[in-house]
């Protein structure tokens, strides 16, 4: 086992899905949650996922062999500081926040006068639109890519944090903070940003917008569901994603092309654009799931 002591401060969805799965996997003899709420942390012992319960940071993180920090970007700068000060000597440093380049940043600093930690940003490639303890669950992670950003240790697939963190049956994927942000930017920060356009594309240029909403079906519920997620979290992920207006940059390239076809009015290039995405998608569809194939055959 390599970490006697799990400390897990943000018991939120990641926070607490992962008290759950490393109680589900057995992998740690003592699980430590941290939070505000009193209630999550009452909670969170019901359903057996936490050993012990603390509202207070120095309390709660003491003789922890590995500290996970899974609250919002917002409040990151504050609680990586109070980590740093307060970890015991040998402990390993986690975070779990969506957002990379200036928070691994800040690590490299406090590391300046804490050599004797490790620190790992990370980001579970997990979530849903609901956030909070009562939608977490021990499955969360299964099958999903597991993005880490080592500061002062070296990792690799024979690394014994990698062989650990699979337990979790997640895939690890090791990458620069730079590199995280705009890829992250990508695939999770802009279809967050394009679903809550929609949305307010409608509500702001319709004069009956709840009589469209009431139109919709599952394609357009499945595009916008995430338009749903609390907006103090996003906003705060937006704010902090340097990399972010480069993907957006890209985006709108993207649908002034589209919208050049469109007046254009012509079939076959509008055609092939459409044909393209397709055919891309349907190429990285198939890879997931002959990967995921694979992996039952080695089970």
């Amino acid at each position: 086992m390599m970490f006697r002591k799990t400390a897990i401060i943000g018991l939120g969805l990641i926070g607490g899905s992962l008290a759950k799965a490393l109680r589900k996997y057995d992998m740690c003899e003592t699980i430590v949650g941290l939070d505000l709420c009193s209630e999550t942390l009452d909670c969170a012992k019901k359903d057996n996922c936490i050993d012990e319960g603390y509202n207070e940071l120095v309390q709660g993180i003491r003789d922890a062999d590995l500290i996970v920090i899974s609250v919002p970007v917002g409040k990151m700068n504050t609680v990586l500081v109070d980590v740093f000060k307060n970890a015991k000597k040998g402990a390993w440093i986690l975070d779990a926040c969506s957002v990379k380049e200036r928070i691994c940043k800040e690590a490299e600093i406090l590391l300046q006068n804490r050599n004797d930690v490790v620190f790992i940003g990370g980001h579970p490639m997990a979530g849903s639109e609901k956030s909070g303890f009562v939608h977490s669950s021990s499955n969360l992670f299964e099958n999903a890519p597991f993005l880490l950003v080592p500061n002062n240790i070296f990792l690799d697939d024979s690394s014994d944090f990698i062989q650990w963190l699979k337990l979790l049956k997640v895939r690890p994927i090791i990458m620069n903070g730079e590199d995280h942000d705009l890829k992250v930017g990508y695939i999770s920060h802009l279809p967050h940003l394009i679903s809550t356009a929609i949305i307010n594309t409608i509500s702001h240029n319709t004069v009956n917008p709840k009589d469209i909403m009431n139109l919709s079906g599952g394609g357009f519920k499945d595009t916008t569901r995430i338009a749903e997620s609390d907006p103090n979290l996003w906003t705060d992920i937006y704010l902090n994603n340097r990399r972010l207006s480069q993907v957006l940059d890209a985006f709108i390239r993207e649908m002034e092309s589209l919208k050049e076809l469109l007046a254009n009015n012509d079939y076959q290039p509008l055609y092939n654009y459409l044909l393209e995405a397709k055919v891309f998608k349907s190429k990285c569809s198939i890879k997931e799931n002959e990967r995921r194939v694979n992996k039952c055959l080695a089970i």
